[in-house]
């Protein structure tokens, strides 16, 4: 019996085998898959390339943010003309804006799309790193509503493409455009971010990072301050020392204030300088750095060659702590950082006094203000050569730079493994140069400010990778610019705030809600 079955299978085997078509029986000739190979050196998501010896890493993001922000009375900078030599402050409807004129509410769609790719060479690992990022804003997000152009248009929003990162990194160097500029420490992971407001869409840089062993590291580079932000841009102060008056023939049809025409942006000397030193542990981190940058001003835009250029350095130092604290619980982390600049503010965390950083401008109410690293302002007697614009030079101008300090951090706590809060809080100090402190702000002058925030976030993730936050923001801008201030050299009268303004408080506050829905891969 037993035979008889082993002959019938053998019989059937023969039939299949023979009745099958050729096509689909395995052939030694056909050639092997190439499978997808994960790469495990490289982390979590890296995949081999088919054909190469390079890992690859998709990744991206997508965001839906809504904001209300409460607003009272927005002023915003005034504007200026020149009169009979002496510049006037002119007011509008338009510079003393209701809260009712600005959107109060807003929608904010952004996207992010990054590729990572890693190579083993004899130098260690060539990476290249790109993200670009996209975004849709509305209301409250849109770029529409600039009190710096006095435009408040309402119901309007704003689209843009950014890209970065695209760097290359190999042999401890870093070439290209990164977020991750040298002087950062405390990470920018809340939706109002307190840590440093220079690079909002990263910054062209070439840097070095040596290893040290042991957890310290080392960095050094150069960056481009050219995409940086508002205070990188001179401010004219036509008021000098003793009420001396730069004359309208200095600056034919020019406007000062707000880097006017009067004084633009000088050209690049030297490339902004960064470096610092870091240890690592499994307690945590610690940091030391340090900044320098040339702010430079065109003293007279048609005489580039009458050595129209006046030019002064800027500094910041700075420090940071990183502390695991996973006695309280899994994840949780404190970060604390703190800096002083001299002629450099965008280093200081917490930097939102500029009306473009984190749409200030229409988060605070009352007497807004733009900080700048360099103000420039006619020498003690403006005439002979410095009073035509065939001969003015740098000698003509004297400058002064912006000083301050900042403190700033974030506890970020687990309540469970799917819902964690970050607690965040800063405090800015700013001071303006003497001469700037003592001009009326109608002519462009600016008193000493602090600014502080507190921030609280509440963040489910129901998955991996998928956030559903609520954020509560207070801040509060303390300046000492009265309502009215005598102007030094116009007519030494009290400039009077328009009626129509209803008064304001040069001081201010502000309260923001923001519900966001992320999703990471």
């Amino acid at each position: 019996m037993r035979a008889f079955l082993l002959a019938g299978l053998a019989s059937v085997a023969t039939l299949i085998a023979g009745g099958a078509p050729a096509a689909d029986l395995p052939s030694a000739k056909s050639a092997p898959a190439d499978f997808v190979r994960i790469c495990d050196s490289q982390g979590v998501g890296f995949f081999l390339i088919p054909g190469t010896d390079t890992c690859l890493k998709a990744g991206g993001l997508a965001r839906a943010e809504y904001a209300w922000v409460k607003a009272d009375n927005i002023v915003a900078a005034p504007s200026y003309k020149y009169a009979g030599g002496a510049p006037v402050a002119t007011f509008a409807n338009s510079l003393f804006v209701p809260a009712g004129t600005l959107d109060q509410t807003g929608f904010h769609a952004r996207l992010r799309v990054e590729l990572d790719a890693r190579t083993l060479t004899s130098f260690g690992v060539a990476r290249t790193f790109i993200s670009i990022r996209g975004a849709i804003s509305t209301g409250t997000f849109g770029g529409a509503d600039n009190y710096l152009t006095n435009a408040f248009t309402g119901q309007t929003g704003a689209a843009s493409t950014v890209v970065e990162n695209a760097i290359v990194q190999f042999a401890g160097f870093t070439f290209g455009r990164t977020l991750s500029e040298l002087f950062t420490f405390v990470p920018a992971i809340q939706y109002n971010s307190i840590a440093t407001a220079s690079f909002p869409a990263g910054v062209n840089l070439l840097s070095y990072t040596a290893n040290l062993g042991g957890g310290l590291s080392a960095s050094i580079g150069i960056e481009d301050r050219g995409g940086m932000n508002f205070s990188t841009t001179p401010t004219y102060i036509p008021i000098g020392p003793g009420g001396s008056v730069a004359p309208a023939a200095t600056f034919p049809g020019a406007t000062a204030g707000a880097g006017g025409g009067a004084i633009a942006n000088g050209p690049y000397g030297l490339p902004a300088g960064a470096a610092n030193i870091r240890y690592d542990a499994s307690w945590g981190s610690v940091q030391a750095m340090g900044s320098i940058v040339q702010n430079a001003a065109l003293t007279s835009l048609a005489k580039l060659l009458n050595n129209g250029v006046i030019r002064s350095t800027g500094w910041a130092l700075g420090a940071g702590l990183k502390l695991n604290l996973p006695m309280l619980a899994a994840g949780d982390v404190l970060y604390v950082g703190a800096a002083y600049a001299n002629g450099d503010i965008d280093e200081l965390n917490g930097n939102n006094t500029s009306g473009h950083i984190a749409n200030m401008a229409k988060e605070f109410n009352g007497l807004m203000r733009v900080d700048r690293n360099l103000y420039v302002t006619p020498v003690a007697t403006m005439a002979g050569a410095c009073a035509l614009a065939a001969t003015v030079t740098a000698r003509c101008f004297a400058s002064e730079q912006t000083t301050g300090w900042s403190v700033g951090g974030h506890l970020t706590h687990y309540w469970s493994p799917n819902l964690r809060s970050l607690f965040i809080g800063s405090y800015l100090s700013l001071t303006p140069g003497a001469q700037t402190r003592t001009t009326d702000w109608t002519l462009g002058g600016l008193s000493g400010a602090t600014v502080w925030q507190i921030i609280g976030q509440l963040i489910w993730s129901p998955t991996k990778d998928l956030d559903v936050g609520f954020e509560l923001t207070y801040g509060r801008l303390n300046q000492r610019l009265a309502a009215t201030s005598v102007a030094k050299g116009g007519t030494g009268a009290p400039t009077a705030v328009p009626a129509a303004a209803g008064g304001f408080n040069p001081s201010s506050d502000s309260l923001i809600a923001r519900l966001r829905v992320q999703r990471q891969f």
